[in-house]
């Protein structure tokens, strides 16, 4: 439920979202649709 990874209490996990948390404890970034294979090196530019 945190952060919006699951929609529902019931569900059996949670979505693949990745947040980048800034150093203010704040989100930064959200990523909520990703492909597992390209992602870090999409996340790593990012910062």
């Amino acid at each position: 439920m945190a952060y919006g990874a699951c929609d529902d209490p019931k569900a059996q996990y949670a979505s693949r979202i990745t947040y980048v948390i800034g150093p203010d404890g704040k989100i930064a970034q959200a990523h909520p649709k990703l492909t597992p294979k390209t992602h870090p090196k999409e996340i790593l530019a990012s910062l």
